[in-house]
């Protein structure tokens, strides 16, 4: 996996021209991808399982299609540290580099700045996670040899759901979400709300009990993102966000192209 990365992106090298940004990347096959700078959604820092104890992240671009051309997702670099990551959106992406934002993005900070969920979600997210696994566990511990080595699956999907728990929230800043989530890899998206396609807040009756809810948004690059079990204070304030963000650019109130 390694070597086919190289191999892949080996001598990247990215540009901006103008409002267009080119990357270049590929040792034995050269590759040019060339995306206007208004067809980007949002920026996503994805931190492998592998790569997050090193600090490091890929960093990719949401860019919606068009015409004939799909929605695709490019590679703005392939491998960073969270410090560099202030220098490169000011180099490449000045439309998404809010200063106060990015402070608290880059730094370790961001852990203890995000609006983080209630602790009632935390049992929440670990059953989430073991039922799934426990499902999927039994009949392997029944019917196969050393299948008594799957009674620890379902606890390792528990750590799992905590690890998932542990990591997810949102900050909010003008005009700007950044929305931090786990699935395998970590991911942390900024998002400007000009991008956001659709947005929808609701809540299952088990929810409604503790006074949680749901909450998701699509791009137009058909990209999904979303948190569950988020206070419904939280959800009014997501909500109050994208109104006031909407009638501001209405009235003039932004002057970019998002």
């Amino acid at each position: 996996a390694t070597l086919g990365v190289i191999f892949k992106y080996g001598r990247f090298t990215v540009s901006r021209h103008g409002d267009r940004i080119q990357m270049t990347y590929g040792l034995l096959q050269r590759t040019q991808v060339s995306i206007p700078v208004r067809r980007i959604q949002a920026v996503r820092m994805v931190e492998g399982i592998l790569r997050q104890p090193l600090g490091f992240f890929t960093i990719q671009l949401e860019n919606a299609g068009y015409g004939t051309q799909s929605a695709e997702k490019a590679i703005l670099w392939p491998l960073a540290r969270p410090k560099e990551l202030m220098f490169i959106l000011q180099e490449f992406l000045p439309e998404f580099n809010l200063e106060a934002l990015l402070e608290t993005t880059l730094q370790n900070t961001l852990h203890t700045s995000l609006e983080r969920l209630p602790q009632i979600a935390r049992r929440r997210y670990a059953l989430r996670s073991f039922f799934p696994v426990f499902l999927v566990s039994l009949p392997v511990f029944i019917w196969l040899p050393w299948g008594n080595f799957a009674v620890i699956l379902p606890f390792l999907g528990v750590l799992w759901g905590l690890w998932k728990f542990h990591d997810a929230g949102w900050i909010l800043k003008e005009n700007m979400m950044v929305l931090r989530c786990r699935s395998f890899a970590r991911t942390t998206v900024i998002v400007p709300s000009g991008s956001i396609q659709s947005f929808a807040v609701g809540s299952n009756p088990f929810q409604r009990r503790a006074d949680l809810v749901s909450f998701s948004l699509e791009l137009a690059s058909k990209s999904h993102f979303g948190l569950a079990d988020i206070p419904v204070s939280g959800g009014i304030k997501l909500i109050g966000w994208l109104r006031k963000d909407k009638r501001k650019r209405l009235r003039g109130g932004y002057n970019e192209d998002f």
